[in-house]
């Protein structure tokens, strides 16, 4: 099955189809599928995401709170035990790679977007910080960001080969 948005290869095709009015039954049946699939990929990756986000949010506060740790080293062991939780679902449930040969180089990228996020979760908790005093709204902040640009990035990259095998 294949989607017709902007961005996949099908994307003239359904245009032609638009401008001539030429519709089959099979092509629109094929994009209402591809329409549910998305939506039902995008719906799992907001839970998934938000499941992440309160896995972070119970562990910043456990290492705030409970423990004293700096901000910094708060949002750092919170951030990395999160990430890795996101990784395993987003892997196994929102893009469903089984495929073991190709976890070596999805690390490798994810490590480099996690790495990029990170900074920009710690620069945003950090100049939050400075005015608030609190770690959680700069975090909350920052996880709206990376968040939005994890799911560009894993969609478009990471995870493409699998998009490319459904297709």
């Amino acid at each position: 099955m294949h989607l017709a948005i902007p961005g996949t290869k099908y994307h003239l095709q359904y245009w032609y189809f638009v401008c001539t009015g030429m519709y089959t039954a099979t092509f629109i049946k094929e994009i209402g599928v591809n329409v549910k699939h998305e939506l039902r990929k995008r719906l799992l990756y907001a839970t998934i995401s938000g499941a992440t986000g309160l896995v972070y949010m119970g562990l910043l506060y456990l290492m705030d709170a409970v423990f004293n740790e700096s901000p910094g080293i708060s949002v750092t062991l919170a951030y990395a035990s999160a990430m890795l939780v996101y990784f395993i679902a987003s892997k196994l449930y929102i893009f469903k790679s089984m495929c073991r040969s190709s976890t070596r180089r999805e690390l490798a990228q994810f490590a480099l977007v996690v790495t990029v996020n990170y900074f920009i979760t710690l620069l945003t908790v950090r100049s939050i910080y400075v005015f608030t005093g609190e770690v959680y709204s700069g975090s909350l902040v920052a996880g709206i960001v990376t968040i939005s640009v994890s799911y560009v990035v894993f969609d478009k990259i990471i995870f493409a080969h699998e998009r490319q095998r459904e297709e």
